[in-house]
């Protein structure tokens, strides 16, 4: 057969997880806010996605991904790194990686500190985060993770078999769709075994009947041998029994009742180096998603998929939100439906009060109040129904305010769905809030300078020229890497949202 892949099983790859065994019953091991996060475009702002991810406390995770729907060349996702999680962001794919076995508490910190930075002027982008290394596909809900390494098509199909995603069984990957097949594609980083076979005793093992006598009898009929899709009969190659069952590229497959397929030109063939090999294991390219027939005994990674097998428990391994885009008032020339005449906050008791006015109102059907505790990732807390025509005047009362800087916008939509926002205004909120209590050690330090406080605090490093070598956000008890620092005297500065707690020399010694 003409060869049709390009090897590159040395590529880098996702990392395999290790789920707890306990973990099966139908939760929602992954949380978040489910309201839309509206920013105003800006190709140079890092817009934290979430804050609020929450994890289940009673695992201890391996890996998490985080990934872009909507992705487009120069998306960045950032994060704040957190000692023994690794990240890596692949600029291609747009998939951020963490892998490292760590507590709950700091894959959730290291989730909730994901940025996403874009050129985007318009639209929505939706960002996905997934418990573990496997993506979602949300055409079926299945979950999908590359694996990479040197394996036979039999060793890999094994080694899917014994995978689990908090209880869901894993199995070579199949495709039932062009969307399906793109998904997959786009998550590769190598050529990679499918769940696909023309072998006799993988289709009768997968139809639970002798459908073929032999191989002469099976070869060139490709069936699904994997997943909920086992014994499916996927598509069929007249090869011509004077042919020697190999294809010389003039015979097309033909597609078998409503199954999709995607085979390269001239595949599948059976032929390989001028010979006849028995190519009786299918495989995806991860140039272009095509697939091909290859010897079984060739290595390659594979693609495992996790959902729909029967006794699956019911979990949801990813949460998604979608990030809004919008052009800010004064940048677009859209007319407003009226003038704004007065946008005002004060503090009342540590609430917020808004009051605003507005003058030649037409066509507005809401106005929806949106906080940030940054100036730049708003939130939306509230709406009102427009009065209509005329002047009007309204309040809200904001009781959830956060302790220092408030950040208020109002966004003003039209009944047509068109928006425009307000201008920002800020408002310094004082709470009384106990100072966390911090204490770290050992001073001297040499890998690592321990942490232990009673609330969420951010540790920062700096020579004593003032620049900073380390960040580090701790809840509780953790860690800050300081191996890689030369020896000498540094200043350690603690902080929260109240302000510094404490700024004290450290030794690093090696």
């Amino acid at each position: 057969m003409t060869q049709v892949f390009t090897k590159l099983i040395a590529a880098a790859a996702l990392a395999t997880a290790t789920f707890a065994a306990n973990a099966q019953s139908a939760t929602a091991p992954i949380k978040g806010n489910a309201t839309a996060l509206q920013v105003a475009a800006s190709a140079t702002t890092a817009y934290k996605v979430d804050t609020t991810i929450a994890l289940d406390a009673s695992t201890t995770y391996t890996g998490a991904t985080v990934s872009i729907t909507g992705f487009q060349s120069g998306d960045v996702l950032g994060y704040t790194a957190i000692n023994g999680i690794t990240g890596s962001y692949n600029a291609t794919t747009g998939v951020l990686t963490f892998s490292g076995s760590s507590a709950a508490i700091n894959y959730q910190n290291i989730l909730r500190s994901v940025t996403l930075t874009s050129a985007a002027t318009s639209g929505s982008k939706s960002v996905a985060f997934t418990i573990g290394s496997a993506l979602t596909f949300s055409g079926n809900g299945h979950y999908y993770q590359y694996v990479a390494g040197a394996k036979t098509w039999g060793a890999a199909k094994y080694s899917a078999d014994t995978m689990r995603l908090y209880g869901m069984h894993g199995y070579l990957a199949t495709a039932t769709s062009q969307a399906e097949n793109d998904f997959i594609k786009a998550k590769l980083q190598a050529d990679a075994w499918m769940g696909a076979s023309d072998d006799v005793a993988q289709i009768n093992a997968a139809t639970g009947t002798a459908t073929y006598n032999n191989q002469n009898g099976s070869e060139a009929n490709w069936y699904w041998v994997t997943g909920p899709e086992k014994g499916t009969f996927v598509s069929s190659t007249d090869y011509g029994k004077h042919q020697n069952f190999y294809n010389y590229g003039t015979v097309a497959p033909v597609a078998q009742g409503n199954s999709f397929m995607n085979w390269n030109t001239n595949q599948p063939d059976n032929y390989q180096g001028g010979n006849t090999k028995g190519e009786n294991s299918g495989a995806i390219s991860a140039t272009n998603g095509k697939w091909s027939d290859m010897d079984s005994s060739n290595t390659l990674g594979f693609v495992v998929e996790f959902g729909g097998m029967t006794g699956d428990p019911s979990v949801s391994l990813t949460f998604t939100r979608t990030v809004q885009y919008s052009v800010a008032m004064g940048n677009t020339a859209k007319p407003l439906g009226l003038t704004w005449v007065s946008f005002t906050a004060s503090a009342v008791n540590e609430n917020t009060e808004l009051t605003w006015a507005t003058a030649d109102e037409k066509n507005t059907a809401t106005f929806e109040i949106e906080h940030s505790t940054d100036g730049a990732s708003f939130e939306n807390i509230g709406t009102i129904a427009a009065k209509g025509t005329g002047n009007n005047t309204y309040e809200f009362t904001d009781n959830n305010t956060a302790n220092g800087a408030n950040y208020y916008r109002l966004k003003q939509v039209d009944n047509d769905g068109s928006f425009q926002y307000s201008k920002v205004i800020k408002l310094n909120i004082g709470k009384e809030v106990a100072a966390a209590s911090v204490n770290f050690y050992p001073n001297p330090a040499k890998d690592v300078l321990n942490i232990a406080t009673t609330g969420n605090v951010t540790v920062a490093i700096f020579n004593m020229n003032g620049v900073n070598v380390a960040t580090q956000e701790v809840n509780g008890n953790g860690q800050i890497a300081t191996s890689n620092l030369t020896e000498g005297m540094y200043i350690c500065r603690v902080a929260n949202t109240n302000g510094v707690l404490q700024t004290s020399k450290i030794q690093i010694i090696k």
